[in-house]
């Protein structure tokens, strides 16, 4: 089958099992020879042997009579003996493979003697399976018991000298056989019955022709058989490409039935489909209803156990299904399989998308799996995919699987170019920002339970009057957070109209909120405290509001605390004159902005999108407290800020520096970013914050001096 992707030049891959995740097999049946398997199916059935997995190689064409059959496909590089080894390891687990196993070619490794061994360890299954080994020099099947399966996987011996064997091909019974001899195992001997060698000569014209295998099969494809596959597209105003896509459908190496649903196109497009006659079905919606819509009604009127859903605007190469449905089959935990692609402009340039391979944090935090993947129907929702235009509809449908205890699989390859239209709804949504801003963080709120950040963040606000600011404040919550999150506003000494405001703008957003009135102003340090102490064990984003988080934000921190147990606060960037700001040359450094950027620091949701997905972070000695996400345990075990600093200046310093002697780490995440309107709260209440900073600075000299931080 294919090489593996982690190192091409030493390992291969030993097979790839096909069959449902909880499926239970009681025989397996090792037979290469194509005209030898319905016989030997018949035998096996004959002595009531129904529930079976079949191995085969790539040479090996399933009879069509015999196609629901389970099947693991096995390279056909290894020797004879591996492969023995293999099928009796996997037929004692009783449950078919779910990963690749590697066996080195030269120069060492581990390889399937370690994989034997390792197997053997597991507990035995309770039902007792039972291995059936076709030797062509033999008109017979050869049985081995659960019992002698143990004993040949524990035997050193037995593998060693099974390993020197260096049987042909059709001989692969050879080792297990002569090691059943010398330790006087079973082996039982089942006779091809009479009426089960006539059925199958009757059906050789048929099981051994090119109808037994998928497709127009080119040479050296794989023949897959028993699996029914459907592609859906959805079209609607695509007549430019539509032919072409169409005619790259039709050339797939799997035989697949073609369902098309126009969705109300007011182009050519009925022109071109009727083009193809009744090589494909076509189904019309009276209006249009958006993609998805389309898509279930092509779900509707398609026959397969598996959905190819493809896109009138994508050209596809010929083995795009049979590559795709290759690895699904190899994997029975797996809902989809996926692959790069070459996106084409307009203008005809370029560009390649080699994708990756399934990873769940990744895949959360942005969505890298196109529409174009072939899927198990068992695994689509029963209620379909949501109809309607809705951005990251395929994001959604992933996340959804992931959900449900599914994953995908990944080929390495770029099957299908990809054409870019300029009045596409991805394009057009990809030009609104904050559109897609406030879609990305609904579908992270959605399934933050995947990575772990379902529990909800607090995040504490403290003010004294300026609800327009806390109002805007609420908004950019609402709108571009990624994990749930509830506020705690701890007002100091505001008019009882202002929490009215606050209130419903929470409302507005719909954020849970409670609010903790002070009659007077008790200044920032008592209020952040107030917050924290409300807050209980959920980790802490303290947030002035004259701050404005953007796409982003506070997500990409609180996966910076996931991901390292040791930071105790992150901090994002922002475009103030503080020490986190973007407009200093050494920040800037960091993260590569054209020196136009900087006339848009103000706009925290452009700035958050050009500063990258990848998540990085530096440490800093302290963080500016403005913006920032503490750590709940950090906050349990070193306590909130320092009440001697009542107004909140230099409190944040002595934190960072409380946290730090003990170990622990605060950092600045530069993917992370805030626009910060700096000194507002003190200008506004004509706070001469000069002079109260100079105050907490000759503090926080004196408390770092005397060690009293600790």
């Amino acid at each position: 089958m294919n090489d593996s992707p982690t190192d091409r030049s030493s390992e291969m891959t030993v097979a790839e099992s096909t069959s449902a995740p909880t499926s239970v097999w009681a025989m397996g049946m090792l037979c290469l020879a194509s005209e030898r398997i319905a016989a030997r199916v018949a035998a096996a059935t004959t002595i009531g042997q129904h529930n079976i997995r079949l191995f085969v190689n790539r040479q090996t064409v399933v009879p069509a009579e015999c196609s629901h059959i389970s099947i693991t496909l096995l390279n056909d590089q290894l020797s004879p003996p591996a492969i023995e080894r293999f099928a009796v390891a996997e037929l004692f687990m009783r449950s078919p493979t779910a990963e690749f196993f590697l066996l080195a070619k030269a120069g060492g490794g581990r390889g399937i003697d370690h994989w034997c061994r390792r197997i053997s360890e597991q507990q035995t299954a309770s039902l007792q399976p039972v291995l059936f080994v076709d030797s062509l020099t033999a008109p017979s099947v050869l049985a081995c018991t659960a019992e002698s399966v143990r004993a040949y996987l524990s035997d050193a011996e037995g593998l060693s000298a099974a390993a020197q064997v260096t049987a042909s091909a059709d001989r692969f019974a050879t080792s297990l056989t002569s090691w059943a001899t010398r330790r006087g195992v079973m082996v039982v001997e089942i006779p091809v019955s009479v009426k089960a060698w006539n059925s199958f000569t009757d059906s050789t014209s048929v099981s051994s022709g090119n109808n037994t295998s998928s497709g127009n099969q080119p040479d050296g494809s794989i023949r897959i058989s028993g699996a029914s596959v459907s592609i859906v597209v959805p079209t609607w105003n695509c007549a430019d490409f539509l032919a072409a896509s169409v005619r790259s459908l039709l050339s797939q190496t799997v035989d697949t039935e073609i369902v098309i649903v126009d969705d109300a196109s007011d182009d050519d497009t009925n022109g071109v489909l009727a083009s193809f006659g009744d090589r494909i079905t076509v189904v019309r919606h009276a209006q249009q209803r958006g993609a998805n819509a389309a898509r279930n009604t092509g779900l509707a009127a398609a026959s397969g156990d598996f959905i190819a859903f493809a896109d009138a605007d994508n050209e596809y190469s010929p083995r795009w299904v049979e590559r795709l449905l290759q690895q699904i089959l190899a994997d029975p935990a797996s809902a989809l399989a996926y692959c790069g692609y070459t996106k084409q402009a307009s203008d005809g340039s370029r560009v390649e998308n080699h994708c990756a391979a399934w990873n769940l944090d990744t895949l959360w935090y942005g969505n890298y799996i196109d529409m174009s993947s072939v899927v198990r129907r068992s695994a689509i929702p029963t209620e379909g995919l949501h109809e309607g235009f809705r951005p990251f509809d395929d994001w959604r449908l992933w996340l959804n699987m992931a959900q449900r205890g599914w994953h995908g699989t990944w080929v390495p390859e770029q099957l299908f170019v990809k054409h870019v239209r300029d009045t596409s709804k991805t394009e057009q949504s990809m030009a609104n920002p904050e559109q897609r801003g406030h879609d990305i963080a609904a579908v992270r709120r959605d399934f933050a339970g995947l990575v772990g950040m379902e529990k909800p963040v607090s995040v504490v606000i403290p003010a004294s009057g300026s609800d327009d600011l806390t109002t805007r404040c609420l908004r950019h919550l609402g709108e571009y957070c990624g994990v749930p999150f509830h506020v705690i506003y701890v007002d100091n000494g505001s008019p009882i109209a202002m929490l009215d405001t606050v209130a419903q703008a929470a409302d507005d957003a719909g954020i849970p909120l409670r609010i903790i009135r002070n009659r007077e102003n008790r200044g920032f340090t008592q209020a952040v405290n107030q917050g924290i102490e409300a807050s209980g064990a959920a980790n802490v984003l303290l947030l002035n509001n004259d701050c404005f988080i953007g796409p982003g934000c506070v997500e990409n921190l609180a996966r910076e605390l996931r991901l390292d147990d040791r930071v105790a606060a992150a901090g994002p960037l922002t475009g103030d004159s503080g020490n986190q700001s973007l407009r200093k040359e050494e920040r800037r450094e960091l993260i590569p902005l054209s020196e136009e950027m900087l006339g848009e620091l103000d706009d925290p949701v452009r700035t958050a999108f050009r500063l990258g997905h990848k998540l990085r972070s530096v440490a800093e000695p302290v963080l500016s407290f403005f913006c920032v996400l503490l750590r709940a345990e950090s906050l349990a075990q070193y306590g909130g800020l320092d009440a001697r600093f009542t107004s909140g200046l230099a409190a944040d310093d002595e934190w960072c520096f409380r946290v730090r002697n003990h170990g622990k780490e605060v950092r600045l995440v530069l993917n992370a970013y805030a626009a910060h309107l700096h000194r507002s709260s003190f200008r506004r209440l004509d706070i001469d914050r000069d002079a109260l900073q100079q105050d907490a600075k000759e503090l926080l000299h004196r408390v770092l001096a005397s060690g009293r931080n600790e």
